[in-house]
């Protein structure tokens, strides 16, 4: 069980700085995927997650960013989306207000462009007779 441990934990080691040197030599800064690290190493992101540690302190002897707590980015994730839907709110509020406004003003308009049809009424009701 120990020797299985041991290799895992070899596994993901190389499989992490393997996608450490692929993104330098692209050009690129390394950003921690614990999904494409799991691929790479074969294991899964629990077990990933188990090594946390591990994977952290590699990380801070290459000088790279810290993984990300999930609900940290959960949490930024949400903080966004409610800016975009207050955002959404105001912007639809403004346009639902400015709607209300053109409908009044055209009952206003038809009000009072529209014909009196009050001397109308006696010719209708003397026909149906």
């Amino acid at each position: 069980m120990q020797r299985r441990k041991q290799k895992l934990d070899e596994a993901i080691v190389k499989a992490l700085k393997s996608l450490i040197f692929e993104s330098r030599k692209e050009g690129r800064k390394y950003i921690y995927n614990s999904s494409l690290l799991a691929q790479r190493a074969g294991t899964t992101r629990p077990s990933l997650g188990k090594r946390k540690t591990m994977i952290t302190r590699i990380l801070h002897e290459l000088n790279l960013s810290q993984p990300k707590e999930y609900g940290a980015t959960l949490q930024a994730n949400l903080r966004n989306k409610i800016l975009r839907l207050e955002t959404e709110v105001g912007r639809l509020k403004k346009e639902n207000q400015a709607l209300r406004e053109q409908h009044t003003a055209i009952y206003d308009k038809l009000y009072r462009t529209s014909a009196d049809v009050r001397p109308l009424k006696g010719v209708v009701r003397k026909n149906k007779r």
